[in-house]
């Protein structure tokens, strides 16, 4: 039998960490979506009279073009992972796993797409807690990776400073698109409990120990498929999210 105080604690201390979790979330996408903002605003002539408006339009517009971008590049980072590791890949989904998906299969492998705004790669279980905790957190450093690419780039191709701050429309792009990257990449490694009843990467890296806050967090982990219909939990070795 657990102790009946320490259980408590760890159950505090998981649920403590998923609402912290929750708010680091907020604050990095505000963080990535004012970045965006701001660079969307230099794109305009200094003088030129333009509304403050059109950048947010634009801001939004891009943020929502680049969010299911970041969403298969996270996805094919655990894919990969797994592939390099031998570990056998059932399914492949972009999307929630409580909405309808359309599925076809691939090598024996499930793909299921739906709305790119979540994703999973389920997976047999893995050999190892170091393999499992690489194959976790490869899905943020697919992230990370691609944010260092479109900064560099944005770097490397953006003119000589002049006298006015004025930056080219290619270069808002790419430094708004490294920040949504990296917060998904962030936000990705932070503890959090989904609102279909998945755990997060972060959190599951967590679930690899063998204490009581690992099994707290795990506990009562529910998977809700399409039309309601109930998984059966999932552990730290058979999905990556």
């Amino acid at each position: 039998m657990e102790s009946g105080g320490r259980w408590q604690y760890c159950r505090v201390l998981a649920k403590g960490l998923f609402r912290v979790g929750t708010g680091l979330r907020l604050v990095l996408s505000v963080i990535a979506f004012g970045l965006s903002m701001v660079m969307f605003t230099l794109v305009e002539p200094p003088g030129s009279g333009s509304e403050p408006g059109a950048a947010f339009v634009a801001c939004l517009v891009l943020l929502l073009a680049g969010r299911p971008a970041a969403v298969v590049v996270h996805e094919c980072g655990h894919l990969l992972a797994c592939l390099a590791f031998r570990v056998k890949v059932r399914e492949f989904r972009i999307g929630r796993p409580d909405r309808a998906a359309y599925r076809f299969a691939v090598r024996g492998v499930t793909v299921a797409m739906g709305k790119p705004f979540a994703g999973q790669v389920v997976h047999d279980p893995v050999p190892s807690r170091w393999r499992a905790a690489v194959i976790v957190i490869a899905g943020s450093l697919a992230n990370l990776v691609a944010a260092g690419v479109l900064l560099a780039l944005g770097l490397a191709t953006a003119p000589p400073l002049s006298g006015a701050v004025q930056v080219p429309v290619h270069q808002a792009i790419e430094v708004s698109l490294a920040a949504l990257f990296a917060a998904t990449g962030i936000c990705g490694l932070l503890p959090v409990r989904t609102g279909w009843g998945s755990l997060s990467d972060g959190a599951r890296l967590l679930t690899l120990g063998g204490g009581r806050l690992a099994r707290a967090l795990r506990q009562d982990e529910v998977l809700q498929g399409p039309r309601g219909a109930i998984w059966r939990p999932a552990n730290a070795g058979e999905a990556a999210e």
